[in-house]
């Protein structure tokens, strides 16, 4: 008896149907190519016809003087001429492919489309070429004669390569080209005696968790939940609600987007308050992970210096596999937070539950990473409106005391308007971003601090800290080391990037600090968010950028006025420049692959003293200013503010200029840029392991990030003391202390004590 034989079927007829089936894939087969047949000597000549159309069509627009006909005449002669000699590669590659094997040359086209048409394109190139280059020398040598010298020869040579490359894309990648801080940056700079904002508090730290109670994929907000909380509908705030995409998410949450949850981890003082309130709220990240759990560190620490931290939950709006809402989402990110804050302003006024009278509801700070600080952007706006401006049908009821934001690695693509972007005003603002990171390549978060205006009627400061070495998602502890999962992962570039824990150090001392001042008013800790130097004995040791203005800060100068390049921002203010070879206006762009815009003009000046075309005297560069410009600055005990950065990536560390102030009596002293701060060199980071595997969106080597430069007016004064600080007339920069260079400089201004 056949064992193999299914139940009930005759012998032969598994057979028969076979054959039946080979039959009908041949007749169709066929079918095909009797019709192809056909149909391909008038698809030739439709293709030919299009061409000599489109020959006509470019002559008639080419418009090189010498007429239509002509135009035209040669367009189709250049046109017949490459169709002919495309037309005979083709057949030449079609004679090749012909006598080749038909089954490994459709192996080969397949494989070559799936991988060059992956999302992950540049991994997909790289692996084509090797499994094309493996199979194809390995074959050859096989088909010559495995046993052959030459064989071998190639078998060995092609197997040493696999296992260097392997252990290539298992290294750590290189720091070579890494830029170390050689000199002491902070020599001369007094170091704040307040104590470390990094370390712990008097406070006992503790943690609860909130949500609604029945999330079947977190059980700290499903049964673990020590406060229950309503879900809100978010389907207002963004379309994107269907799909299959959609259909597998909820399968995977448990809810809609209509019953969204408001869910958080919340690291509390004990004590009985009230205590400043800070939420944090992460990023996209594959949303099956725990992204809120990657702020414990920072919650611990917060707490402990008696605050209250809430690491919002918002997962469901990460991407996976299934769908990602492109960022569709960022609006929503930013509403939730406020629902948010609606659920802890409700605790703190009602009897009976854990923060009863515990909230200082008047001093909140929000904290956002990567597109959740896009987000805590859109909170702070979207708080101080009455009504939806996309569908004003919709009310806004908030008006928190939201004293300030802080962003980390944000993104900054939404606009609330075509053409506009989030503009914030009178908040206090920091923004920490990293050289070495791998997924917001570039400074795109430089767009809000330059977005983040003062109207002067009470003080905010708003402060951009560039760290050199730092990623993107040690930030958040969840996330880690890697900026993209595997296979781009293994061609990232991970050894320069600094240890986790430097990372969070850094992290840790600057968010701190910024809270202490703006939550708990201990304006000591000011200097340090003004200039990294004032605490270089307690941050990891690294290259750090420094931006600063206040509300106190009157702009003399920052380019936003318009084309004229004598024009300065404050009436009575003439700008001039001599012997420069660059002087020019335009934006600062960002080192992307699509040169974008930085959304700030700035001046460009570039000198060469050894250009005698160019060169007759001593480059330099002034404000000039009038009575009427001079009288409302106060510039006796007042400081010089301006930003200023190289714009050339080879000038190294040695770049440096003078600063030329001159008094209405015609006194005047002259002192070196580099004996208040350095101009910090371009910081060139390779994000990527090797060239051919891209380098992550960066196409240049270095950002162009602007450095703020404060200048004592009574350290001018003290040099020569008939100069009088309080009658300014002319600052100049003046370009005698580098044979050749190239900067850009902004917001030029004095800043009143």
């Amino acid at each position: 008896m056949d064992t193999n034989q299914i139940d009930g079927e005759m012998p032969g007829e598994r057979k028969t149907f076979g054959r039946k089936m080979k039959n009908a894939w041949t007749a169709a087969m066929k079918w095909l190519l009797a019709v192809g047949r056909k149909l391909w000597p008038g698809a030739a000549v439709g293709s030919i016809a299009a061409v000599l159309v489109f020959a006509v069509i470019l002559g008639s627009v080419m418009a090189t003087g010498l007429g239509t006909a002509v135009d035209i005449s040669i367009s189709i002669i250049v046109v017949a001429v490459a169709t002919v000699l495309v037309y005979l590669l083709v057949l030449l590659l079609l004679k090749i492919v012909k006598s080749l094997p038909a089954r490994f040359v459709a192996a080969a086209v397949a494989s070559s489309i799936l991988l060059l048409s992956i999302p992950i394109s540049s991994f997909g190139k790289l692996l084509l070429f090797f499994g094309l280059a493996n199979g194809a020398l390995i074959g050859f040598a096989f088909i010559h004669g495995i046993r052959r010298i030459l064989s071998v020869a190639i078998v060995v040579l092609v197997l040493a390569a696999d296992v260097y490359l392997l252990a290539n894309v298992w290294s750590s990648g290189t720091d070579k080209g890494l830029l170390v801080p050689t000199n002491d940056y902070a020599a001369g700079i007094t170091q704040l005696t307040a104590p470390d904002p990094s370390l712990d508090g008097p406070f006992k730290p503790k943690l609860l968790f909130y949500g609604s109670g029945w999330d079947h994929q977190r059980p700290e907000y499903g049964k673990l939940v020590a406060m229950k909380t309503l879900t809100v509908d978010v389907t207002p705030f963004f379309s994107d609600t269907g799909g299959i995409g959609n259909k597998l998410r909820e399968w995977y949450w448990g809810f809609d987007l209509k019953h969204c949850p408001l869910n958080a981890r919340v690291w509390y003082p004990e004590g009985n308050g009230p205590f400043p309130l800070v939420l944090i709220v992460h990023g996209n990240h594959q949303m099956e992970k725990d992204s809120d759990a990657g702020y414990d560190y920072l919650g611990r620490l917060l707490a402990g210096r008696g605050f209250i931290m809430a690491s919002v939950d918002e997962n469901f709006l990460n991407g996976n596999w299934v769908k990602d809402f492109g960022q569709k989402e960022n609006f929503t990110r930013g509403w939730i937070l406020l629902k948010h804050l609606e659920q802890w302003r409700k605790w703190d006024s009602t009897p009976g539950n854990s923060f009863f009278g515990k909230v200082d509801t008047d001093n909140i700070v929000l904290i956002g990473h990567s597109r959740g600080g896009q987000a805590v952007a859109i909170a702070a706006m979207i708080n101080r409106l009455p009504r939806y401006y996309t569908d004003a049908k919709i009310d806004f009821d908030f008006g928190f005391k939201i004293k300030g934001i802080v962003q980390i690695a944000p993104n900054d693509p939404y606009e609330p308007t075509s053409g506009h972007h989030v503009e914030l005003r009178d908040i206090n603002y920091l923004i920490l971003q990293g050289g070495y990171d791998g997924d917001m390549s570039f400074f795109m978060g430089d767009r809000q601090y330059n977005r983040v205006s003062f109207s002067g009627s009470g003080y905010c400061f708003k402060s951009a800290v560039y760290i050199y070495r730092a990623n993107h998602g040690q930030f958040n502890t969840s996330w880690g080391r890697t900026d993209n999962g595997v296979p781009l992962s293994w061609l990232m570039n991970l050894k320069p990037i600094m240890k986790p824990e430097e990372q969070e150090k850094a992290a840790k001392l600057y968010i701190s600090a910024f809270l202490e001042v703006v939550l708990h008013g201990k304006k000591e800790y000011t200097p340090f968010l003004r200039d990294f130097r004032t605490m270089a004995d307690r941050l990891p040791k690294d290259y750090y950028v420094s931006q600063f203005e206040d509300s106190n800060f009157k702009t003399v100068a920052d380019y936003e006025e318009g084309l004229d390049v004598t024009e300065a921002t404050m009436p009575g203010v003439t700008i001039s420049g001599e012997n420069l070879k660059t002087w020019s206006l335009n934006s600062l762009v960002f080192r992307d692959s699509w040169n974008s815009s930085q959304q700030n003009n700035v001046a460009y000046l570039g000198w060469d003293r050894k250009d005698s075309t160019v060169t007759k005297g001593t480059p330099r560069y002034a404000f000039t200013l009038s009575d009427s410009a001079l009288r409302p600055l106060g510039t006796a005990k007042s400081n010089l503010v301006f930003s200023l950065c190289s714009n050339r990536d080879d000038s190294g560390d040695s770049l440096d200029i003078s600063v030329e102030l001159k008094d209405w009596r015609g006194n005047s002293v002259e002192l070196p840029l580099s004996e208040f701060a350095k101009i910090t060199p371009p910081l060139k980071s390779q994000l990527g392991k090797y060239a051919f595997g891209g380098n992550f969106g960066a196409s240049k080597p270095a950002e162009r990030v602007l450095q703020t430069f404060i200048l004592p007016l009574e350290t001018f004064a003290e040099s020569n003391r008939k100069f009088d600080a309080a009658r300014l007339k002319e600052i100049s920069l003046v370009f005698d202390r580098s044979v050749s260079g190239e900067v850009a400089l902004d917001n030029a201004g004095i800043e009143e004590q």
